[in-house]
């Protein structure tokens, strides 16, 4: 778990690796949902992608996620990664933050 040290009111950008070409997506769950919030910004391109891909060439786009925070305290923040087809499956790949939140300067 990464930890993350933010004021009220400020945001934290996470970009998590995609793999939507394979049907995988990322959801985000807040445990408590009074000290921060999980905004979907879309997907960005990858740094693996080449600049002049070769014909056939796919490549899934990273996913942009910004942390915003309401309150002081702290939340444990779950990213996972799961094809929404695939109800019981683990998922792939999971990412979690824990975000401590202070008093705004």
């Amino acid at each position: 778990m990464t930890n993350i040290h933010l004021a009220i009111n400020e945001t934290h950008t996470v970009q998590l690796p995609g793999r939507g070409t394979a049907g995988y997506v990322w959801s985000a769950a807040v445990d408590d949902p009074q000290v921060a919030r999980v905004v979907s910004l879309g997907t960005a391109a990858s740094d693996s992608t080449p600049a002049s891909p070769s014909p056939g060439f796919s490549s899934s786009r990273d996913e942009l996620f910004q942390i915003v925070t309401l309150a002081t305290g702290q939340t444990a923040i779950r990213f996972t990664q799961s094809r929404p087809f695939e109800k019981n499956k683990p998922p792939l790949a999971t990412s979690e933050f824990l975000a401590i939140v202070g008093q705004s300067a």
